[in-house]
């Protein structure tokens, strides 16, 4: 510079800057959706947490997750970010797309991105469960009735070792599902209190998904007869039980003096006739093929 009596000055500095035009990218990692990164019908129907790892950020900054037409945010906090995300969801998509963006303190900016494929597995074929005849004829008998009977049947969409449960009258079982099939041995008098078995089996595949299987099988009890009878002289037998009705048409009694018998003790016969009546009324059919030779044979004693 220049003063007004000419004299010129020259006066220099400097000046030091630093330049930071580098800014490292954000790497983003994540752990998967759900323990076996696969989403499977019980996650779907509820929330998921979706959790991963971000470096060369800073605390706060936000990583944006798409899902399918879903935007969410994340708030990064010690280089970390979860965030609940509905299952419903994660349902309609198999991949997360995320991007972060990150300031340095020199103002530079860096975006990072990731994405991260996940598996959608909601669907499980229901078990079907079909039984075979509780006896050969699928009726259960005296004999039957006081022995061990074996219910057995088919699964189909189960696992081997699954359990079926059982449920008769008020008793409930287990039987042991392999290789679709299944095998029980129950007490006859159990079944002797029913006519029906409720079976159920809850099945679970590679993706955790539930199914339950339910079926029902009728069987029939055959009729027990006791069959108690009084001869005319007030002698009363009383038969073993038997699932076949009493042919009365092999009854036969020997009277001395069946006129002076009938006299004497027509209370006794009262009670034959009794006997006689309520088997007709029981057993019709075989009361009308028996009884007329039955009542004749009676009549000739």
């Amino acid at each position: 510079t220049t003063d007004s009596a000419g004299n010129q000055v020259t006066g220099t500095a400097s000046h030091r800057y630093t330049v930071d035009t580098q800014i490292a990218t954000p790497v983003l990692t994540f752990e998967s959706v759900t323990s076996d990164n696969i989403l499977n019908l019980t996650e779907s129907q509820s929330q998921v947490t979706i959790q991963g790892s971000v470096t060369n950020v800073n605390n706060n900054d936000k990583v944006t997750l798409t899902i399918g037409t879903n935007a969410v945010q994340a708030t990064i906090t010690d280089g970390k970010l979860a965030v609940q995300v509905e299952g419903s969801v994660l349902a309609q998509a198999t991949q997360i797309q995320a991007s972060v963006t990150t300031t340095d303190s020199a103002g530079n900016q860096a975006t990072g991105t990731a994405s991260h494929s996940y598996t959608v597995d909601t669907q499980i074929a229901t078990p079907v469960i079909t039984f075979e005849n509780v006896t050969s004829d699928n009726v259960l008998n005296l004999v039957e009735s006081q022995t061990q009977v074996t219910i057995k049947g088919n699964v189909t969409n189960a696992n081997n070792n699954d359990k079926v449960t059982l449920t008769i009258g008020t008793q409930q079982l287990q039987a042991v599902v392999t290789d679709g099939k299944f095998a029980i041995q129950v007490e006859g008098s159990v079944l002797a209190q029913s006519n029906q078995i409720q079976a159920s089996v809850i099945t679970t595949d590679s993706a955790g998904n539930q199914a339950t299987g339910t079926a029902n099988h009728a069987y029939s009890i055959a009729p027990i007869y006791t069959t108690t009878i009084t001869y005319p002289n007030n002698q009363a037998v009383t038969l073993e039980p038997s699932n076949d009705p009493f042919d009365f048409s092999n009854l036969t009694y020997t009277l001395e003096n069946p006129q002076s018998w009938v006299q004497q003790n027509s209370t006794a016969l009262n009670k034959v006739i009794t006997v006689l009546n309520q088997y007709i009324t029981d057993n019709p059919t075989v009361a009308n093929q028996n009884l007329e030779a039955a009542y004749k044979q009676d009549s000739d004693h």
